[in-house]
């Protein structure tokens, strides 16, 4: 499922190819940890936080180029008035064998040589078009989808490459600029 962007209710679409689920808010006591270790990192609280979103990509599963960010028409009709989300942490819970990288097409500019010049270790093409991370597991990405001055940061936008071999699983947080209302 995504966010339709006229609607702001979750659909299909083959954008996203992968299976999920979300876990409760402090549902235990290990989510409860990983949600206070992310509000420690990124300086965002909980209570600005959705709930741990966990996805399990199989080969050839993938997640096309998008923003974490929310088109201005979603959020004004969003009946509990929520801010625009800020930050993701992509936590990686799986060694991926070949592919499933997270790629940054848009050449960040505060991406590093060094992640800049990883991207040409990859065999996925998808990887090659920018930035990008493998997904090792226990390692994760904190990126901001607004610039300081809050709007929408253009460098953000990211794919999750399809799998090549093996499957990819991870754990998002999204953060809101607010609290975030269920």
């Amino acid at each position: 499922m995504v966010v339709d962007p006229e609607s702001g209710e979750g659909k299909l679409d083959d954008v996203r190819t992968s299976w999920g689920m979300f876990l409760d808010t402090a549902e235990t006591p290990m989510v409860k940890a990983i949600e206070e270790r992310v509000a420690e990192w990124a300086q965002v609280p909980v209570r600005n936080q959705e709930q741990l979103q966990v996805l399990r990509y199989g080969l050839g599963q993938q997640y096309s180029e998008h923003y974490d960010s929310f088109e201005h028409a979603v959020l004004d009709k969003d009946p509990r008035g929520n801010s625009q989300r800020c930050a993701t942490v992509l936590m990686f819970l799986s060694q991926v064998e070949e592919g499933g990288e997270t790629v940054f097409p848009q050449h960040s500019e505060w991406a590093s040589d060094s992640l800049r010049a990883a991207a040409a270790n990859f065999s996925s093409a998808c990887a090659k078009r920018g930035p990008a991370v493998h997904p090792r597991a226990g390692d994760a990405i904190l990126f901001w989808s607004l610039d300081l001055n809050g709007k929408e940061d253009t460098a953000s936008m990211h794919a999750s490459c399809p799998v090549i071999r093996g499957q990819k699983w991870t754990a998002t947080k999204w953060m809101h600029q607010t609290e975030f209302k269920l």
